[in-house]
């Protein structure tokens, strides 16, 4: 069976109707058997009649115990000749009465989510919105071993370790005010993802405002304590994934606000006195002079919740007509867990890059906007290098945003006469195989870089152009010869990330 995601807008997918020939989806006709496990744990025969990616149509092969419409069902395929297919889980829209009954069935947002070989929800594959984790407090999760996920206008899924969720049921209830859809998991791996997922999140349990009627977490607007304000913002930064936090200065108030999956979001506002003592706080921890107000600083701190959860930190301020604003861009504490297979790449593209990056020697760059990943492709490009043959590596970073063991790593410091072309022009001198420059800013950085990929080198980096032809036309404007850019270049990738339509995985 096809497990297509069509869209996530409402939760769940429009039912195949014969009363509604109006498609916008391929389907296929099918005559596969099914089983079909009802709500109350029974099980029934059926016939697979037709199929989309949003629903389906069955035939029963008697009129006994119909399921009525909106009864939940789950279809099992027991044989479509392909080595089965995972279930899926629908509900009854419509019914046809005959000698053999049909059923309309529409599958549900929920069935998205990955199961394990034994029908249990594959945790560790799901991606938790925290919009709706973050409204339940992180002791009561940790509790009774609860964790919500995902949800629409009608229900909120959740994850435990059993199907009757006792007291976390009337917590549930009063907290989301949805039907709670149960979906269960491994202890064991829940324990750890309820974990990982409320990383520095006790904290927020006391002044988050959880009768508000929006999935928004709401910060109690009291609170003034610059401490307590740098730990919730980490703490929901942490569990939203964000990217990066933006501290924005106005003249009535100061707003947080995230950007997740290269999305903006809005966090809070804080009164400005609140604001103030808050950036405060973020550039002593960066070891920036808080008596400078007036001209911009860069800095970087470590963030560490209560749980051991470390997170690296840049920090930027800037002067604006109503005071500094700040923004913290959040980075992993090591790429261990990046690799060019991890990055959803299609498998095409994916051998043809992976093809390039083996060459010898000449140049390769990533283009796209900040904050799109350029630089984690090429930290995943190094580690999958230096995992299949001993290289010499050097790197070149403005700053160093990952520690990759086995690479040398040089950080551009202007003050101290550490530039592009002054690190790169010395690297040269140290027999590296492969060379990363971690943006090329100018025409001496550009020169050097094709001369270092013209005379035996393997040179990444990256260059802030509109798409990948756009790059060719940049190192010229550089004052880099065409013809040595055409014997030098080897691949030119445009990167943007791409939003998933569904918040599960």
């Amino acid at each position: 069976m096809s497990d297509t995601i069509s869209s996530s807008s409402a939760g769940a997918f429009e039912g195949v109707s014969p009363r509604d020939e109006r498609r916008s989806e391929p389907r296929r006709n099918s005559s596969a058997l099914l089983r079909l496990r009802l709500g109350s744990g029974a099980t029934r025969d059926a016939r697979l009649v037709d199929i989309s990616a949003s629903g389906a149509q069955i035939e029963l092969p008697t009129a006994n115990d119909v399921p009525s419409d909106g009864q939940r069902l789950v279809l099992e395929l027991v044989d479509d000749g392909s080595g089965g297919a995972p279930p899926r889980t629908g509900e009854v829209v419509w019914s046809a009465a005959s000698e053999r009954p049909r059923l309309g069935v529409r599958f549900l947002a929920e069935d998205a989510a990955p199961q394990d070989a034994d029908g249990r929800l594959n945790i560790d594959r799901i991606k938790v919105n925290p919009r709706v984790a973050m409204r339940f407090p992180a002791a009561r999760a940790r509790r009774w071993q609860v964790l919500p996920f995902a949800a629409d206008d009608d229900r909120v899924m959740v994850a435990a370790a059993d199907e009757f969720l006792g007291q976390a049921q009337a917590a549930l209830d009063r907290c989301y005010r949805k039907d709670v859809e149960v979906r269960v998991a491994d202890p064991d791996a829940l324990r750890r993802v309820i974990e990982r997922v409320y990383a520095g999140a006790d904290g927020l349990d006391a002044s988050i405002d959880r009768s508000a009627t929006t999935d928004a977490v709401v910060v109690d607007e009291d609170s003034t304590d610059a401490v307590a304000l740098y730990d919730h913002m980490f703490a929901a930064a942490i569990m939203y994934g964000a990217s990066d936090v933006h501290v924005d200065t106005f003249e009535e108030n100061i707003r947080l606000r995230v950007r997740v999956d290269g999305q903006i979001e809005d966090l809070r506002e804080l009164s400005v006195e609140a604001g103030i003592a808050l950036i405060s706080r973020i550039k002593v921890m960066a070891g920036l002079d808080i008596s400078e107000r007036r001209a911009p600083q860069d800095g970087r701190l470590l963030h560490e919740t209560g749980n051991g959860v470390r997170v690296q930190v840049r920090v930027a301020t800037l002067p604006t007509k109503h005071g500094e604003r700040v923004t913290l861009r959040l980075l992993a504490q090591d790429s261990g867990d990046v690799t060019l297979g991890s990055l959803g790449l299609a498998p095409g593209q994916l051998t043809q890059f992976g093809r390039a990056i083996r060459q010898p020697h000449g140049l390769i760059l990533l283009t796209g906007p900040t904050g799109s990943g350029k630089s984690t492709t090429l930290y995943a490009s190094l580690r999958q290098l230096i995992s299949e043959s001993d290289l010499n590596v050097i790197t070149i970073e403005d700053p160093i945003e990952y520690q990759i063991p086995g690479v040398t790593q040089v950080e551009v410091d202007p003050a101290e006469k550490v530039t592009f072309p002054k690190a790169l022009r010395s690297t040269l001198r140290h027999d590296p195989d492969v060379v990363m420059v971690g943006e090329i800013r100018d025409s001496e950085t550009a020169d050097i870089a094709v001369k270092a990929a013209l005379t035996g080198h393997l040179v990444f980096s990256t260059l802030h152009t509109n798409d990948a032809a756009g790059a060719i036309t940049r190192l010229t404007d550089m004052g880099v010869p065409s013809f040595l850019v055409a014997a030098t270049l080897r691949m030119v990738v445009a990167q943007r990330l791409v939003r998933r339509l569904s918040s599960l995985s």
